[in-house]
């Protein structure tokens, strides 16, 4: 999970294009003329990067280790591999998660405009003493639904096909 702050540098700084080299084999240079090369596993917002399969090297030899955690303070250059188009990569990236953002806020306001309005319509029904009020919350709950689908609907032609597979697989069950 990442936080608030993690997800500003994700999207402010050259960060997201860490983030596509995961699951690729890269050299990564930390302080101190020492290089680790491995399959990044995993970046976080701080820099931070686990590794595997990993061989650092020192100036006076070499080392290897099947996992290894690279501290972002430490991190000086990192290679990033010739397959990457690096423009895409990071408007990939951003599209990505900014989607996700204005997808959510998209579904929450039109929940927050329907449930609203049910409740405006108990208020008035309370208020003209027609129908008592525990017999129509019935009908405003399926009215509700009724909204929330077409809300789905609606931000589902939102999202690109590929979006689409990525937020099915993040679901979970």
């Amino acid at each position: 999970m990442e936080t608030p702050r993690e997800k500003f540098y994700f999207t402010n700084t050259m960060l997201c294009l860490l983030k596509v080299v995961e699951g690729m084999e890269t050299t990564v240079e930390l302080h101190g003329e020492k290089e680790v090369t491995g399959r990044v596993v995993h970046v976080d917002g701080y820099m931070n990067i686990t590794m595997h399969h990993v061989t650092i090297k020192y100036p006076r030899g070499s080392k290897k280790f099947d996992e290894f955690f690279v501290n972002g303070r430490q991190v000086r250059y990192v290679h990033i591999p010739d397959t990457v188009d690096i423009k895409k990569a990071m408007e990939a990236e951003i599209m990505k998660r900014n989607y996700n953002v204005a997808s959510e806020r998209v579904k929450q306001e039109i929940k927050d405009a329907a449930w609203k309005k049910m409740m405006n319509k108990e208020k008035q029904r309370k208020h003209q003493k027609k129908i008592p009020s525990g017999d129509c919350l019935a009908d405003d709950a399926a009215a509700y639904r009724g909204i929330l689908q077409n809300a789905q609907a609606y931000a589902s032609t939102l999202v690109p096909p590929k979006l689409q597979m990525l937020d099915s697989r993040d679901q979970g069950p």
